[in-house]
């Protein structure tokens, strides 16, 4: 492809134009010489010259790329497409941001757009960088999701002129930041980060003529993340503060914004003492007057700034403080300097200045030290100090240099308290950077400020362009292609002309090193070294100036001023006065002792130590490269569209400046250099096939065809290249691809429309001529008639017309005349009238004139006589003035002078040896008055006065006056601090005596309480009855109270869950803040007073010490009031607790230890048995060992060996069970005794639990009663072991009688000797016996380790809610919080309850072990369980025979004790497999849990029905939020929740729920308890659970929508692909698609996921109105997620989008059909994204389409309709573009309408649930518990 075949005739170009930049053309002839003919937009033809190729004009962009998102997408890369395309889609798309590569162009569109809100960033969470428009949230996100990934670390660079909107974008960007990744716990940080940005506004922004709110510094903020990428912390660093603005301001313009806000709400009670007026009258804020904004209300802003500060932790003290030094910046402006006389240059402060006082009290230092330095300066030699006044000139500058330094250490000292309060002391993982900073600068004057910030520009464009020339390299080495080496600008020499050695910033600091410096010798320096760099020029009309050549153009720099405010100088003396503030603020700005600004005693200091701002400014910058260079950076350049702050008005030339100045630009023609045009071979394969015939056409060869279509249409093999993935074009290439394919498509259409019109206009002709003959026949007829009656009726109106005329016309003549009669009658009279009142006029004129003349006549000659004796005085005056001044000369003559003064040279030396002596005399007084400053300050007066002495010595009298008021003055201070200290002594001493007294009150106090403690103890029975009666009563009213307020509980039962989930979370992280804030606190506090206690050293005068006196005066004051407020305090509690508290809690102790002690001496028996036992076993042993003796046969042996092998492990085994036990019961015992002591509220509740338990234990005489049968017992055990061992001896004796009869007793022994076989079946007994001991044993044993567990649970739970009950103490007040406590103590009750029963059967078994035991002994047969259920008696087995019993009848209710109730949460909540009961019951658990509902309401036990409940709710709880993944387990408890409540409501005994049998229902409801308010609680758990279910189903739903409903294309070759540049996320889903870019979801896919849903749903048989409104809620969400990123994507802006969206909503509406839904309301739910498609492929080309567009999409609102329209752009050169006439008729017709228009739909919003009443009819006595529940412990009633 040829230059020339581009430009051919009706190529379109750009030409230049002064107005417009660029403006279009078109060619008129093809380009064959040396000449181009071209005819602009206006007609006008113009001939251009063309030598070479870059001669010719630049080619314009197809109109299908015009308005692209971003400019690398552009054929021709250039300077006007560049411009034209950001013009388009900023005047006709109002899109104010668009890509250039990796930078995103902001241009400031001075209107606020609705696309900031929290929905937006939701849209643009987790979306890549290029899927959605162009804005800032989409380069948050960009950054955000790298960090993420690959855990670097991040920066945006925000840059911009003035105006851009430089600020504002980093604020977006932060907002994001803050929203995506806010804090884990609840710290706040996310706030307090965003709270820094009105706070740095106020008192670092400003109002310039380009901008409202413009930054007056550079800021980098660093928001830090951790490992989870939360925000934990941020930092600031500011940069180049602009100083000058406070002392200065230009027209237009203001100072900081702190200024007019402190002015504009100076009413405000903590501003009332700063005496502030209106900010006019104030000569630091009124010099631009511009003293307001436009649409900005300052008292609004203040509050913003103060809440800010109140959030980042700024005290109410240190806001004032702040606000004190303001204040006195404002009022220093307004002191003003004369001249103290008319021979004297010397500044002194005008009388009546009343600032000047004020401005001193706000800074907390004495008036005349700041008059006195404010006049004057010190100079410091190597002798000798000496006060050297200042003129009004000097004295202003040092003023001035004076309030910039005060608010710039005020600003410094800010940005530290900021950065205090965002520190993290957590470890962080990555940081996300964010660098405001000011862009490139150039004004018609150009000084220190704009070269510093040009330098900045510098240094990051370098950073920009090799970051750029960098990716672009890797691209191309990713994708394996041959590439050159891409020239691009480098700005290094610039960089080291400015900051090199020997540049201009170190000449500059030379020059500031010189004595004599100065401005004009630095410039000739820079002349002289720098005249051969290429970056640097010298003015040819100017000598005070020099010019730098940078990067976006060049640049003249004005040399005034550049020494000065490099080396920003303040009086030392200034400084030494401020840090002896007698404020802490102000003290503390000037102790930074790194920046010393101002030498010491006056004179600048040449060491290395004082640093210039340039060399500061420079390493800071060097710094920021530093960083900037170790992260990934992200652009955004902001462009400002015009100067006069118009809404969406664009200019080109500012634009194209500073497009130029920014970079966008360079990265053009870096891309430009390359190949910027990029295609994936299925994209390009899909959109050019139609340039090859179809045989050449290969599907399955992709990458061959691609590679066949180019090789065919493009010759040159540079053109283009094939990567990996994608091809590569040159500039251009793609446009002539275009080319040939609208060529193609034209030349086709042309063909088809050739043979299709020919055949419609022939039909159309022989239909036509048909109906042409048959109207011919019938007009002819009508127009003869027609005729005819036209004659007749044009005869009849000629006579009628003749006679009506001639009577009007003699009508019209009567008329006429009758009023021209009258007319001459009255004027006639007039005319008279008028004649005889001028003739009266004329009369009087004449007198009046006669007496005008006489009296002008005598004034003028008075006149004239007046000014004829001022003349006379006049000369006689200057004649006077004359001799006076004769006079005058003569008496300064010298011999005149020498006859007036003969003498007087010897009066002076006598007055100069007086003067000497006095002298002599001052320095003597001034040696004893050197520790005294005030002294010192009046010796110094004193030498002033001395030394003008010369002229009269009457000054010497005077200083000796005021020498000895000086030592009267000492004396009385001297006396005054005697006097001070005595006091403080005395008060000191008596503040000791009082706390002594205090104290020994307090510790009578205590010993009282103590006596009065034991006395309680000691008190009778009958008081310990009643004060228990007393609890009691007590605790049924708070049980009252708490049903009071349990109902307002139920409504806030939704933020009491949340507040539940993150309790735990966030305990430990606020102890943690508390601890470390306690910390700083600490150390803060120990700084401060190190400070102070240094200032107090250094102040060595009288003000200070008297002042610290009397602070520590003060404080020993404060401290004693505290301790006599804290001592009545703790007097009025300890009264208060022996009135109220101390008998029930002395009463609560006794019980208690009473308790105690008695469960010690249980467990004391417990032992005792134990004993008995172990001993009895060992006697078992012995009796065993005794047999093995006897001579029997080896099989006899062999099992009594078994058996006494078993016997000793059985033995083993129930010693470990006792051991264990112990151990449990002791752990509890010393954990209730430890609770005791944690509080107060915790012994009110163990005194009331030990009631409680004492009611359930036994009384003492059961006790007694068990132990004495125990002992009983073990006595018969023990007479029984005597008999065994009688028998044994008559055994080994050979004592063995003949014949069972002639046994006394059916002894083991006997047995034995009568027969073996009977002894083998005895001890085959005996083993069964012992393996059923064993298993019991085992039995035990395994539920000792369970009761354990349990109860170590139980105290884990217990302590747990002790701390959960302390906190809602804390926040609860009244009856609740007794209510809660009592409901507490209540669960306690219940579980103490339980491990007392646990106990009594621990001790049942031990006594039927030893029963047991006994019946072995004695030989009686034993019974025992074989497998199948049959007991073995002896040596025969017999079965059990079956019993008939007829069925009882059922309650319809399950009996279990209270222990039971955590076994059976267990088994049916937490440990619950869905899938175990699948085949059971719908709703089995909710049953069951029901029925033992039931169960305790007819009881009528209210606690075990609060306590029961109480568990579901929890457990239920607990599991759905550990499976918070699983939809089938939390679809199981949605459903048994929703049947729970079903059946409170069904069994309530309420009429409007009784629609089933009325007898069954009345059996079977509840009878005495309304359980109406747990319904609620219930209603509310399901609501959760629902919650739940939907965020598990969106979750899942989520990553399919875009993919699979947006981009999916199931109608294959309809839509057309477009192209792309650097941002290309690759490819498109296809129908059937399967290569690599292709969409991973389609629709089956979503409809195979919504069908799993509803098989889960079915599958728990959940009610179907229910699962209509899940699904109703969750085609809300696809539908407002789809339209969302509708919104928000160009790219799907389009006629086949639509269409293919639409046929992709339309399979889901088949689906809901299909499955029974599509009465739910799931379509309507779609109806806005349904009609954003029909949008798109409607007629809207006209007007008059605009109200068919509204009656169509009455689901969106006209923001959204505006939105689509403006984005809409064609997919193909045959489309046409929206007019702007429609869009706006669009915006028109929206404004009539009331409704609001918001852009996105809100994603998280949740329609309304309702429970619809479905009774379920099963009689609950048929319910049965399946045995694979493991639920034996229920028992069926």
């Amino acid at each position: 492809m040829s230059t020339a075949e581009l430009y051919c005739k009706g190529a379109r170009v750009w030409l230049r134009d002064e107005e417009k930049v660029w403006k279009s053309g078109v060619v008129r002839a093809d380009w064959k010489g040396h000449e181009l003919s071209v005819e602009d937009e206006k007609g006008k033809v113009i001939t251009i010259a063309v030598s070479k190729d870059g001669d010719l004009p630049p080619l314009r962009n197809p109109d299908i790329l015009v308005g692209e998102n971003d400019l690398t997408t552009l054929s021709y890369l250039h300077e006007p497409a560049v411009l034209y395309n950001l013009d388009i889609r900023f005047l006709q798309q109002h899109a104010i941001y668009t890509y250039c590569g990796i930078v995103l162009v902001a241009v400031n569109p001075y209107h606020l757009l609705p696309i900031y809100g929290v929905d937006v960033i939701d849209a643009y969470r987790g979306q890549q960088m290029g899927q959605m428009d162009p804005h800032i949230f989409a380069v948050a996100e960009e950054a955000y999701r790298r960090m993420t990934r690959e855990g670097k670390n991040q920066s945006i660079i925000v840059s911009g002129e003035s105006g851009a909107g430089k600020t504002e974008s980093a604020k977006y960007a932060m907002r994001y930041f803050a929203t995506v990744g806010g804090a884990a716990a609840d710290t706040q940080i996310e706030k307090k980060v965003l709270a820094s940005n009105p706070i740095m506004e106020a008192i670092g922004n400003a109002k310039t003529i380009r901008n409202d709110n413009s930054s007056r510094f550079g800021k980098y903020i660093q928001i830090d993340f951790d490992r989870n990428q939360h925000i934990i912390g941020a930092n600031m660093r500011t940069y180049l503060l602009e100083k000058s603005r406070v002392v200065f301001q230009a027209d237009g313009e203001r100072n900081y914004h702190i200024f007019y806000q402190l002015c504009a709400s100076r009413k405000q009670p903590q501003l009332q003492d700063l005496k502030l007026g209106p900010i006019t009258d104030f000569h630091y804020g009124n010099q631009g007057d511009s003293v307001e904004l436009e649409g900005v209300d300052d008292c609004i802003q203040f509050e913003s700034t103060c809440d800010a500060l109140s959030l980042l932790s700024v005290a109410s003290d240190q806001q004032r403080a702040i606000f004190r030094v303001l204040a006195a910046v404002l009022h220093m402006g307004n002191v003003e300097f004369v001249e103290k006389g008319r021979r004297s240059d010397d500044a002194m402060i005008k009388k009546g200045c009343a600032s000047l006082s004020v401005c001193a009290g706000l800074l907390g230092v004495d008036t005349s030290m700041l008059t006195k330095w404010l006049c004057n300066r010190k100079i410091v030699t190597a002798k000798e100090t000496y006060v050297k006044p200042l003129t009004v000139e000097q004295a202003k500058g040092a003023r001035d240099g004076l309030a910039k330094h005060l608010y710039a250490q005020l600003f410094g000292w800010v940005v530290t308290q900021v950065n205090k309060t965002l520190m993290s002391v957590l470890k962080k993982r990555s940081f996300i950077g964010v660098l405001d900073i000011y862009g490139f600068e150039m004004f018609e004057v150009n000084s220190f400020e704009q070269f510093c910030i040009n330098y900045a520009n510098e240094k990051l464009q370098q950073q920009f362009t090799q970051h750029v020339f960098k990716l672009e390299q890797e691209e191309y080495t990713n994708e394996q292609i041959e590439w050159s080496f891409i020239d691009f600008y480098d700005n290094q020499p610039c960089i080291d002309l400015i900051e090199a050695k020997l540049g201009v910033l170190d000449l500059l600091d030379e020059e500031c090193r010189m004595p004599k410096g100065s401005d004009k010798g630095w410039l000739q320096k820079l002349y002289k070294s720098l005249e051969s760099h290429s970056h640097f020029l010298k003015p040819r009309l100017s000598n005070t100036a020099f010019t730098v050549r940078h990067f976006a153009d060049m640049v003249e720099y004005e040399n005034n001023g550049f020494l000065e405010k490099n080396k920003d100088r303040v009086v030392h003396e200034h400084i030494v006065l401020l840090k002896a503030s007698e404020y802490e603020l102000v003290g503390e700005l000037f102790e930074e002792k790194t920046e010393k600004r101002a030498s010491k005693r006056g004179q600048p200091q040449h060491s290395g130590t004082d640093r210039t701002v340039g060399s500061q400014f420079r390493d800071s910058l060097t710094a920021l490269m530093a960083i900037l260079n170790s992260t990934i950076p992200h652009y955004v350049r902001c462009i400002k569209p015009n100067d006069m702050k118009m809404a969406f008005s664009f200019e080109p030339h500012r634009a194209i400046q500073q497009l130029r100045a920014c970079g966008v630009l360079e990265t053009i023609r870096i891309s430009a250099a390359g190949y910027p045009s990029r295609w994936t071979y299925a994209d390009f394969f899909d959109r050019y096939r139609v340039l090859v015939h179809s045989s050449r056409v290969k599907r399955q060869a992709v990458k061959e065809t691609c590679e066949t279509i180019l090789q065919t249409l493009i010759k040159d093999p540079d053109k283009f290249q094939f990567g990996l993935r994608k091809i590569f074009f040159r500039a251009g290439q793609v446009a002539y691809m275009e080319k040939l394919r609208a060529d193609k498509l034209t030349a086709s259409g042309v063909m088809i429309q050739k043979h299709i019109k020919g055949w419609l206009q022939k039909t159309v002709y022989r239909r036509q001529k048909r109906a042409a003959i048959v109207m011919e026949a019938w007009a002819r007829g009508f127009l003869a008639r027609r005729l005819a009656k036209f004659l007749r009726e044009t005869r009849a109106a000629t006579c009628m017309q003749r006679h009506v005329r001639g009577w009007l016309a003699w009508r019209r003549y009567q008329r006429t005349r009758a009023s021209i009669v009258s007319i001459q009658k009255f004027t006639r009279g007039l005319f008279a009238r008028r004649q005889y009142h001028e003739m009266r006029r004329q009369a009087k004129a004449t007198v009046i004139q006669k007496c005008f003349r006489g009296y002008q006549a005598r004034s003028a000659y008075a006149k004239t006589r007046k000014a004829i004796i001022l003349l006379q005085c006049c000369v006689r005056r200057m004649r006077a003035r004359r001799e006076l001044k004769q006079l005058k000369i003569e008496a300064r003559s010298v011999d005149k002078y020498k006859t007036l003064n003969l003498g007087l040279e010897n009066k002076i030396i006598s007055l100069q040896m007086k003067v000497n002596d006095l002298m002599r005399e001052v320095q003597r007084l001034q040696s004893h008055e050197a520790n005294f400053a005030a002294a010192h300050a009046e010796v110094e007066a004193s030498r002033e006065l001395a030394a003008q002495a010369k002229q009269s010595a009457s000054l010497v009298t005077e200083l000796t006056q005021e020498l000895e008021m000086v030592k009267q003055e000492r004396e009385q201070l001297e006396m005054k601090i005697t006097e001070l200290q005595s006091t403080l002594e005395a008060s000191a001493t008596k503040h000791e005596e009082e706390i002594n007294s205090l104290q020994e009150k307090l510790n009578a106090a205590t010993e009282g309480l103590a006596d009065e403690q034991e006395r309680r103890r000691l008190g009778s029975q009958s008081e310990e009855i009643h004060l228990t009666d007393a609890v009691m009563k007590e605790r049924e009213r708070l049980n009252s109270e708490f049903d009071s307020e349990r109902l307002h509980h139920q409504h806030t039962v939704k933020e009491q869950q949340r507040l539940t989930q993150r309790l735990e979370n966030v305990t430990e992280e606020l102890e943690m803040v508390a601890r470390e804030k306690r910390r700083l606190e600490t150390l803060q506090g120990s700084e401060r007073s190190e400070e102070g206690s240094c200032r107090a050293s250094r102040a060595g005068s009288m003000d200070n010490i008297l002042e610290d006196v009397s602070e520590r005066q003060v404080t020993e004051v404060q401290l004693i009031l505290r301790l006599k407020a804290r001592i009545r305090e703790l007097e009025e509690h300890r009264e208060g607790s022996l009135s109220s508290d101390s008998e029930e809690r002395v009463t609560s102790l006794e019980a208690e230890n009473a308790a105690l002690q008695q469960q010690l001496e249980m467990l004391g028996a417990y032992r005792d048995v134990g004993e008995r036992m172990t001993s009895l076993e060992k006697e078992n042993t012995e009796l065993k060992e005794r047999l093995e003796a006897n001579p029997l046969s080896g099989d006899l042996e062999e099992k009594i060996t078994s058996l006494k092998a078993e016997n000793l492990t059985l033995r083993e085994r129930l010693d470990q069970v006792e051991k264990e036990r112990q151990s449990v019961v002791e752990k509890e015992r010393q954990s209730v005794v430890e609770k005791e002591r944690q509080s107060v509220v915790e012994k009110e509740r163990q005194s009331v639990v030990e009631k409680e338990r004492q009611s359930v234990l036994p009384g003492n005489g059961d006790t007694q009663e068990v132990h004495a049968e125990l002992r009983q017992q073990v006595e018969s055990l023990m007479a029984e072991n005597e008999r065994l061992k009688h028998d044994i001896n008559s055994v080994k004796a050979g004592e063995v009688l003949s014949s069972p009869g002639s046994l006394q007793r059916p002894s083991l022994g006997e047995v034995i000797v009568d027969d073996e076989r009977d002894a083998v079946q005895q001890i085959t007994a005996l083993k069964e016996a012992n393996h059923l001991l064993q298993s019991e044993l085992e039995v035990v044993q395994s539920k000792a380790k369970e009761e354990a567990i349990e109860l170590k649970a139980k105290k884990e739970q217990l302590e747990k809610e002790v701390v959960t009950m302390q906190k809602q103490m804390s926040r609860r007040s009244g009856a609740q919080n007794v209510a809660v406590i009592d409901q507490k103590l209540q669960q306690e009750v219940t579980r103490l309850t339980v491990e007392n029963l646990d106990l009594l059967e621990q001790n049942e078994t031990l006594v039927a072990q030893l029963k047991e035991k006994q019946r072995k002994a004695q030989g009686k047969p034993v019974a025992a369980d074989t497998a199948d259920g049959s007991k073995i008696v002896g040596e025969k087995v017999e079965e059990e025979a079956p019993v008939v019993v007829s069925e009882p009848q059922y309650m319809g209710m399950f009996e279990f004790v209270q222990q039971d109730e955590a076994r059976l949460l267990r088994k049916l909540v937490v440990d619950l497999d869905p899938t175990a009961v699948g085949d059971c019951l719908p709703g089995l658990p909710a049953h069951v849990l029901f029925m033992c509902l039931r169960y305790c309401d007819h009881i009528g036990d209210e606690l075990r029905i609060e306590s029961l409940l109480t568990g579901i709710i929890t457990n239920v709880r607990k599991v759905v939020q550990k499976h918070q993944t699983d939809d089938g387990l939390i679809a199981f408890w949605f459903a048994n929740t929703c049947r729970f409540l079903q059946n409170m409501k069904q069994y309530s005994g309420e009429q409007v729920f009784g629609i089933r049998d009325p007898e069954v229902l009345q059996s079977q409801s509840l009878k005495n308890f309304d359980l109406t308010e747990y319904r609620l609680v219930i209603s509310d758990l399901a609501v959760h659970i629902y919650q739940c279910l939907l965020k598990v189903e969106q979750d899942r739903l989520q990553p399919m929508i875009v993919s699979g409903l947006l981009e999916y294309e199931s109608i294959p070759g309809v839509s057309h692909s477009k192209p792309f540049g650097l941002r290309n996320v690759g490819g498109k889903a296809k129908g059937g698609s399967s290569r690599p870019g292709a969409g991973a979801f389609t629709v089956e896919s979503i409809v195979k996921e919504l069908s799993r849903v509803v098989d889960t749903l079915s599958k728990q048989f959940i009610d179907p109105q229910l699962v209509r409104q899940i699904f109703k809620q969750m085609f809300y969400t696809i539908g407002a997620y789809m339209l969302n990123n509708l919104l928000l994507r160009k790219d799907m802006c389009h006629w086949s989008r639509g269409m293919q969206i639409r046929y992709n909503l339309t399979q889901l509406e088949e689906w809901c059909r299909h499955n029974g839904l599509q009465d739910s309301g799931a379509i309507e739910a779609l109806e806005p994204i349904i009609q954003a498609t029909q949008l798109l492929q409607v007629s809207k080309k006209a007007q008059s389409d605009v109200a068919g567009i509204f009656e169509m999409c009455t689901a969106l609102n006209p923001l959204q309709v505006q939105k689509i329209l403006t984005m809409y752009t064609p997919a193909n050169e045959f489309e046409e573009r929206v007019p702007v006439s429609v869009i706006r008729a669009v915006v028109a017709y929206g404004a009539d309408r009331a409704d609001p228009s918001r852009l996105m739909m809100d994603i998280n919003y949740m329609y309304p649930l309702t429970f619809p009443f479905t009774p379920v009819d099963i009689n609950l006595a048929s319910i049965v518990a399946p045995s694979k529940l493991k639920l034996n412990f229920l028992k069926k009633i």
